[in-house]
């Protein structure tokens, strides 16, 4: 009679072993947080420096990126002046709390007739800079255009 009740508590232990050892939660269905990197305001006096050395003053430029954002891109880059605009797709990078490096793919609008250059082409671009209140941005593209902007940087 004994060995009927030992093997009933043996199953009853063996089956609350098994079934807590499995994890029933469903990961797919949690939510990601958003790392964003952002600049408030989009009229921020900036620069613009061309592969030949020329510079001209900017005088518009925003910055949006939310990493775990699903979607053909996951921010944009705008930074503007009278000689022309650079549009960019962000695509990847790195947020902190304290500084980012984005990653992406520019198109230099008008910039490339006040450049000089003839090359319109999309090209990489890198934009990076610190968080916080009244920092630099700045950013370079993968055939040597650069610049940088002022602006107070939400990065969360």
């Amino acid at each position: 009679m004994k060995k009927p009740i030992t093997i009933g508590v043996i199953t009853v232990i063996a089956t609350i072993l098994v079934t807590s050892a499995v994890d029933y939660s469903a990961i797919g269905e949690q939510k990601q947080d958003q790392i964003i990197a952002t600049t408030n305001t989009s009229n921020n006096q900036g620069t613009l420096t061309c592969p030949n050395g020329e510079t001209t003053e900017t005088t518009q430029s925003r910055l949006t990126y939310r990493e775990n954002y699903v979607s053909e891109s996951k921010g944009d880059f705008i930074h503007q002046g009278i000689e022309g605009r650079i549009n960019a797709s962000l695509w990847g990078g790195e947020v902190h709390a304290d500084k980012f490096t984005i990653n992406g793919l520019a198109a230099l609008g008008d910039f490339k007739n006040f450049c000089g250059e003839n090359d319109s082409n999309s090209q990489t671009i890198t934009v990076w800079g610190k968080c916080g209140y009244d920092v630099t941005v700045n950013f370079e593209t993968g055939l040597g255009y650069s610049g940088s902007f002022t602006s107070n940087v939400l990065c969360a």
